[in-house]
């Protein structure tokens, strides 16, 4: 069985005859391929992304992919808090600054029912790293003879809960 293959074989014309290059020349061949197939696979971001922006971009780096389980920096700071009886309450977020300094704001929490005015406002000029806000309470009574809304600041305005917020701009 073995003679009519070795037979055809030596009749092929040289067009359909296997030929191999010598061994050394393959294996080379394939590390530089095995190589250029391995310069083109992204490999893993080793910075942290980028904060949150305000408007979206394309990315341009096609060399490096963002692991699954990255995170943003946020461009928001929030608490929410109680003041100290004077009103006072300072907002750190110094484990975690801003770049630039923030736009803060905060609010009074009230309980249903309560007509106190509260006024929150913020002391002096917001830090990358903090801000005080001082909370002022005004009392309202009516003075029921004369119909006239009564309106009184107390020297300490208590313990107010308060709802903060810092954005980097």
């Amino acid at each position: 069985m073995r003679w009519p293959i070795a037979l055809l074989l030596l009749s092929a014309p040289a067009s359909a005859q296997i030929v191999s290059a010598p061994p050394a020349a393959v294996d080379q061949t394939a590390r530089n391929a095995a190589a250029a197939a391995q310069a083109a696979i992204p490999t893993p971001a080793t910075a942290m992304p980028p904060a949150v922006s305000d408007t979206g971009s394309i990315g341009t780096q096609t060399q490096v992919f963002a692991l699954a389980n990255h995170t943003h920096a946020s461009k928001a700071r929030k608490v929410v808090a109680t003041t100290a009886t004077d009103g006072t309450y300072t907002f750190s977020y110094a484990a975690n600054p801003f770049v630039n300094a923030p736009t803060c704001l905060a609010v009074a929490e009230t309980a249903a029912g309560v007509t106190d005015v509260i006024n929150v406002q913020i002391v002096g000029t917001p830090t990358t790293t903090s801000v005080t806000f001082l909370a002022n309470r005004t009392q309202r009574s009516v003075a029921a003879l004369l119909g006239l809304t009564v309106l009184s600041v107390p020297a300490q305005p208590g313990s107010i809960k308060i709802h903060a917020i810092c954005l980097e701009p």
